[in-house]
């Protein structure tokens, strides 16, 4: 190991060479001022001295040795040696590689004074540039920030890798710091450290000075072992360990942590009900909150929270309503406070001019699909959104029905295979279907084609039609209702009308079924007999209810009663709501779509938010079969992403997408000195606060030696009296006499 020295001006001029030599120019002028005095009594001592003269000899040369090490230690341990790798002196010296990996996650926008957390991080790798410049060693510099190590890709793109610190170097440093702001991204600090490690892992050779500048939320350090097993890895490799915190304390924020459209009927001229999420994330209640809506871009009355509790979280319902079919963007804000990015948030809602379903009866005179299409369609002035077609069985083998956002299937005898496999498909894909039984329906068929014994989409396996015993003792209600979204409307006493709804009568299902515990089945409706009436059944990426009663008046009387409407409206707006909330795109994640070949062609625009204007790119769909899937991999900010779609036929058609941050980066809690430690015990590091990093760069070129000199400096004290009293004389010590 070569040591290089921190000190090393101790070192020049031959001063290190004159202060070893010391000892031996003390002993040269003892030597000189000795005066030879002939005697004979020392002549006879002299002459019987030489035996053992050159054992004695040796043992002062020895001490003379042991004196001059020590004196070489003193000044050693002063110029605080740093031990290097042996390899680096075959080519040329050993270069010190700085590695500066920059939290830039949205938290580092917090700003207080004149000053914010990025800022405060420029400004020490500022500092840490002017010091590398002053340095005399061979140093080069990487500057990475943790919003660039989540690349699609999967390869990190640092600002400066392994850039030697020359002529040059403030010119770059300098540049890249420009390019430094925060971005919206939300990155783990065992996310960054992994990257980290895969861009430094080509090469080992150097001695290692990480430093990580973050404001170390405690959010991202409850679960310290991720990140800790990263850290100890570079340790274990020499590298040198300095965390540096770039805030003062955590302050209080504000985040709109959700958006999204509740469920209902989603079509023009339909109102829709949203609702808004606002997080308090402070020890201390916040009052009177104002958030600022917006649709598509033009404001309307602002909601007004009156409080907040301290690390808690307020929801608020409010109405949207779009006259047109298409996208719309709705937006809720919040005034400006330390963190920006969180303040605003946005959902896209497609509003259909329609809402399109099929109801396919099994008998001819469509009795019971004509109550559903009178529900879905009650007059009156009410505008619903839904457009129900019906048809018979044969429909369902001759046309898609994708296109249909429900399929209500009443009083069926049988389906043939085709129509049972179509089905099956459509509710894979994603499809609502809601199945009416009757007295037509075969429950032996229901078992063996769509059941089947619990694969197939059916929910339960039925039995026999049963006769519902008139309760003339008891005034309870024939329906029973769980705390379902589907029939949350009646929970309680809420619906006087549901009490008025006779069941006469209604299809058991199979001796002993009842549905497993957490399965994808359960029971949302009962009778008063504890029989079931309403199932709902998870399959694939759609839902099938099975309603065992008719949808007309044959066997109850509940279409005649004013809850049959809101009922059927509230099961397709259940039933028909989007799967994922329209805020589940965050930053950083990409967009995925699937589109028909036969009517896109394979090179499409995105149109991307940038932070002043837009940002336009071009992608190429790839082609799967008949189908072609278009992927942007990746959002590097939060608003609306539009995707110009190109079709075959030369025209162009729009997707957009909402994509917002993750709400938890906006928790400003921040972990101290102390806390960090407990966190991390048994690690060798180094914490500071970002403006005193200037005062920890005495041990950045490599391992420290100076302890080590210390104890040896001890020993080789201890040696040299140790050997200075056995060359000495030493009388006998003359016993006493009595």
């Amino acid at each position: 190991m070569i040591p290089t020295f921190l000190n090393s001006g101790l070192l020049l001029g031959g001063a290190m060479f004159a202060l070893v030599a010391l000892p031996v120019l003390i002993h040269l002028i003892n030597m000189v001022r000795r005066r030879h005095i002939e005697w004979a009594a020392m002549e006879f001592l002299l002459a019987s001295q030489k035996k053992n003269s050159r054992w004695i000899l040796l043992k002062q040369w020895l001490l003379l040795l042991l004196r001059m090490l020590a004196v070489a230690a003193v000044i050693l341990m002063l110029a605080q040696p740093l031990v290097q790798n042996r390899v680096g002196r075959w080519f040329g010296g050993l270069v010190t590689h700085h590695i500066v990996l920059v939290d830039d996650t949205y938290s580092q926008s917090d700003r207080w004074a004149n000053t914010s957390g990025i800022g405060e991080a420029k400004r020490a790798i500022e500092r840490l540039a002017r010091q590398m410049t002053a340095s005399s060693q061979r140093q080069t510099f990487t500057l990475l920030r943790a919003s660039e190590t989540q690349h699609a890709n999967g390869r990190p793109l640092p600002d400066l890798y392994r850039v030697p610190v020359d002529d040059r170097f403030s010119e770059r440093i300098t540049a890249a710091l420009e390019q430094l702001e925060p971005s919206e991204m939300d990155v783990a600090p065992a996310q960054s450290l992994e990257a980290l490690s895969k861009l430094l892992a080509d090469q080992t050779d150097e001695n290692r000075v990480i430093y990580l500048l973050s404001d170390f939320r405690t959010k991202d350090w409850d679960d310290p072992r991720p990140a800790r097993e990263w850290l100890d890895r570079f340790a274990d490799d020499g590298a040198k360990l300095h965390l540096v915190r770039t805030i003062d304390e955590a302050r209080p924020n504000l985040a709109v942590s959700g958006l999204t459209a509740l469920p209902g009927i989603r079509a023009a001229g339909v109102p829709l009900a949203m609702e808004v999420t606002v997080t308090n994330f402070s020890p201390n209640p916040a009052r009177q909150v104002s958030v600022l809506l917006q649709e598509d871009g033009k404001a309307r009355p602002a909601l007004v929270i009156d409080e907040i509790a301290a690390e808690g979280s307020e929801r608020r319902r409010f109405p949207v309503f779009f006259g047109t079919a298409g996208e719309h963007v709705v937006t809720a804000a919040l005034e400006a406070d330390g963190v920006d990015a969180d303040n605003h948030r946005h959902a896209v809602i497609d509003f259909p001019l329609t809402l399109e379903v099929l109801l396919v009866d099994g008998n001819p005179a469509a009795k019971d699909a004509r109550f559903l299409a009178t529900a879905f369609a009650p007059g009156g002035g009410v505008k619903t959104g839904i457009d129900a077609r019906i048809e018979t069985t044969a429909y369902l083998n001759r046309e898609p029905l994708a296109r249909f956002r429900a399929i209500y299937l009443t009083n069926l005898e049988r389906l043939d295979d085709a129509a049972i496999n179509a089905l099956e498909q459509y509710v894979r894909d994603g499809g609502a279907l809601i199945y009416f039984t009757g007295e037509r329906t075969v429950p032996s068929f229901v078992n063996d084609s769509l059941y089947k014994n619990g694969e197939g989409w059916f929910p339960a396996p039925l039995g026999d039609a049963m006769a519902l015993p008139v309760n003339r003792l008891d005034k309870a209600a024939d329906l029973e209702f769980v705390d379902h979204p589907m029939f949350r409307v009646f929970a309680g006493e809420r619906n006087t009308f549901i009490s008025a709804v006779n069941v006469e009568k209604y299809t058991a299902v199979a001796p002993g079924w009842e549905p497993a515990k957490d399965g994808p089945t359960q029971v949302i409706a009962r009778l008063r007999n504890g029989a079931p009436l309403v199932i709902e059944r998870r399959f694939g990426a759609g839902r099938v209810t099975a309603v065992l009663t008719t949808a007309s008046t044959d066997w109850n009387n509940w279409a005649r009663n004013p809850s049959y409407v809101v009922a059927m409206l509230e099961m397709q707006a259940h039933l028909t709501s989007e799967a994922k909330p329209q805020d589940a795109r965050l930053v950083g994640h990409g967009i995925d779509l699937n589109l028909d070949g036969a009517t896109y062609g394979t090179r499409h625009r995105m149109i991307a938010p940038a932070r002043t204007g837009q940002i336009i790119e071009t992608f190429d769909a790839r082609s799967q079969g008949d189908r072609l899937e278009l992927t942007i991999p990746e959002t590097r900010r939060s608003g609306i992403y539009e995707i110009e779609l190109a079709e075959t036929s030369g025209a162009t058609s729009m997707r957009r997408f909402a994509v917002n941050v993750a709400p938890g980066e906006g928790d400003l809690r921040a972990l101290d000195r102390q806390e960090l430690a407990t966190r991390l015990p048994e690690l060798e590091y180094d914490f500071s606060q970002a403006g005193d990093i200037e005062q920890r760069t005495e041990s950045l070129a490599g391992i420290p030696l100076a302890s080590s000199f210390l104890y040896g400096l001890i020993v080789l004290l201890l040696a040299e009296q140790a050997l200075a009293y056995a060359v000495s004389y030493h009388p006998p010590q003359r016993r006493a006499t009595r």
